[in-house]
């Protein structure tokens, strides 16, 4: 379980050249149970990848509470939040505002994956 509470997170940025394709401009988690971010900022952050803010992978819970999350970027998908796979997504009592993403999910991306 990873938990990220009462925090503030700016300016931060993630490219090709300095993390996996460039993914999650402030946090990056992958194969986590949880993720629970709680009473934090995140402001103008960006990625050249997928989530300008929060990129998760494998994880199963991800949770974003009571958080303001402004003015991220992606120049892939989800320009604040992007979740590949997992179980759920939870979004509650959230302001974002003014992000954007080059591909789809201004604000929030989640892509599901169905395991045959």
């Amino acid at each position: 379980m990873v938990v990220l509470n009462n925090s503030a997170w700016s300016s931060n940025s993630a490219s090709a050249s300095n993390g996996p394709a460039g993914a999650g401009g402030t946090v990056y988690v992958t194969n986590s149970e949880q993720l629970l971010i709680r009473n934090c900022s995140i402001l103008n952050n960006t990625a050249s990848g997928s989530g300008g803010a929060v990129y998760t992978s494998g994880t199963q819970h991800v949770m974003l509470d009571i958080s303001n999350v402004t003015g991220n970027a992606a120049g892939g998908s989800g320009g604040s939040v992007y979740s590949y796979g997992g179980y759920q997504l939870l979004v509650t009592n959230v302001n974002a505002s003014f992000n954007s993403a080059g591909e789809s999910g201004g604000s929030v991306r989640r892509l599901i994956v169905n395991k045959l």
